[in-house]
């Protein structure tokens, strides 16, 4: 059941920036698992006439496209995070523009705007300030492939994929930080529930 409640005042900045992360926890139910053998493949064409961004397969090569590979998406999403700057990290997280570009469906995004804050807030506090967090690198690790024959909701095949970001905090040996993201005509999107 959909209810319609007011934001909390401390993510009311976030239902913005999170449209589509709510439908990519109901897919996750239904989708495939992750796969870490092969990159995704490019999406479909959006319906829009704006260009597709870069697939992940080629974004350690060069890239025609004039959006950042996921990679560099990732490191910079998780450095905005680590520094606290919640709004530039608010940039990178998918919203209702991403949504309507590929699902039918309206949802209420309280539960995952409050998820992304949560996020948001984990990381600033164990890397952030007196940390000294440094974002090592960052890896394509997997994906999962939701398809319209399956989710009824999408206007197209979507991928989730997964990068591992590797973080560094307090001086101690790196460790990994595993982010979610799906492509739009806007470029590789974060979204909190894979």
């Amino acid at each position: 059941m959909l209810r319609h409640r007011a934001p909390a005042p401390h993510v009311s900045s976030l239902s913005r920036a999170c449209a589509l992360a709510f439908v990519m926890a109901l897919a996750g139910a239904c989708g495939d698992g992750f796969r870490t053998a092969a990159p995704p493949a490019a999406p479909a064409e959006p319906s829009s006439a704006a260009p597709p961004a870069a697939s992940a397969s080629s974004s350690s090569s060069t890239s025609t496209s004039t959006h950042p590979t996921i990679e560099e998406v990732a490191k910079r999403f998780l450095r905005n995070a680590a520094a606290c700057n919640r709004t530039a990290a608010l940039a990178d997280v998918g919203n209702g523009e991403d949504a309507h570009e590929i699902m039918t469906q309206e949802l209420d995004r309280t539960a995952v705007d409050e998820e992304t804050a949560h996020f948001l807030d984990k990381q600033c506090k164990r890397l952030g300030g007196a940390h000294h967090g440094e974002i090592v690198d960052a890896h394509v690790d997997g994906t999962r492939h939701l398809s319209t024959k399956k989710e009824h909701y999408l206007v197209r095949d979507v991928d989730i994929v997964a990068v591992a970001v590797t973080v560094r905090a307090d001086g101690k040996a790196a460790e990994r930080v595993t982010l979610h993201f799906f492509e739009t005509s806007r470029g590789w999107r974060f979204t909190p529930r894979p």
